[in-house]
């Protein structure tokens, strides 16, 4: 079985496991992420690479969890037409959703602060099925977007369409007018913003203090949440097994405080779980050294 046919992998491989006993499914799901790792030997070394330069005490962990998380997402978005409010809980737990109420009791606009980690959608889930509609901001997966194959493009089409319709918000991509997002958040409404990409239509980058180095955010985050008042709430998802413990944290007021601790929490959580953040295969694109540990 050729792991690397995108066509074999999205459209029968990933599918067929559904018709499994769900702990069954992802075990064998976690299996193919070892196998993608050990066909992957030069991405396994650039991985392990980039950890050492940010997280040395790390660098000698499992980088198989790495890809046997990505399969377990690959997993949960072909579960996603099965998921509902009703069923949900036989994914993910969610604690803190008071801090997102409370974000929103008077009516103002609500910033999930989110990185790639974890099984994030599940997180995302878990609070727009419990009535809390959330949007998100989102790259458009269209022609427009490089290295995408026809099949890889269908897979991540299908998982758009289908979680923005689980999840009942605003659903604006980056590219497009970003005035949608003002008016989402000055209509009180919940969005979801990744703070680790490279996103030049939200502006100029922030440099925060991140494993022992500077992580380059959006700056456009803080300045979406002076303009339209929203306040910011910081999410994260760990595995459990084949199911996620979703975490919902507060953020302080003040937009530069409230970026910054979202960055603390993430570096808090990255060392925990080093291998649960995606991030590493363009670690260079968002994170620098300080200058007396450059080599």
């Amino acid at each position: 079985m050729n792991l690397g046919d995108k066509a074999l992998r999205y459209r029968r491989l990933f599918p067929a496991l559904t018709r499994l006993p769900r702990p069954l499914a992802y075990r064998l799901a976690r299996q193919v992420g070892r196998l993608d790792a050990r066909r992957q030997p030069e991405v396994v070394a650039a991985l392990r690479s980039a950890l050492g330069r940010a997280l040395p005490e790390a660098a000698s962990g499992g980088v198989e969890d790495y890809f046997s998380l990505l399969a377990m997402e690959t997993l949960d978005t072909c579960y996603l037409p099965r998921m509902s409010a009703a069923n949900l809980g036989d994914w993910v737990r969610l604690d803190g959703v008071g801090h997102f109420e409370d974000a929103q009791r008077d009516g103002r606009g609500v910033i999930l602060i989110m990185a790639h980690y974890g099984r994030l959608i599940l997180t995302m889930l878990a609070i727009g099925l419990s009535g809390h509609p959330l949007g998100m901001l989102t790259t458009a997966v269209d022609e427009t977007v490089a290295g995408l194959d026809p099949d890889e493009r269908w897979f991540l089409g299908r998982k758009v369409r289908t979680v923005q319709h689980l999840l009942g918000g605003r659903w604006i991509s980056l590219g497009g007018p970003m005035r949608e997002l003002y008016r989402a958040l000055e209509a009180g409404e919940a969005v979801t913003i990744l703070l680790d990409v490279c996103a030049p239509s939200l502006g100029s980058r922030s440099a925060i203090p991140f494993l022992g180095g500077t992580l380059f955010v959006p700056q456009g985050i803080e300045r979406l949440a002076r303009k339209t008042g929203a306040r910011m709430v910081y999410g994260c998802a760990v595995n459990q097994g084949y199911r996620v413990h979703s975490v919902l944290r507060p953020l302080p007021e003040g937009p530069a405080d409230g970026l910054c601790a979202a960055v603390a929490e993430l570096e808090r959580d990255v060392r925990a779980h080093p291998w649960h953040w995606w991030q590493w295969n363009i670690l260079d694109l968002l994170w620098q050294p300080e200058p007396n540990e450059r080599g």
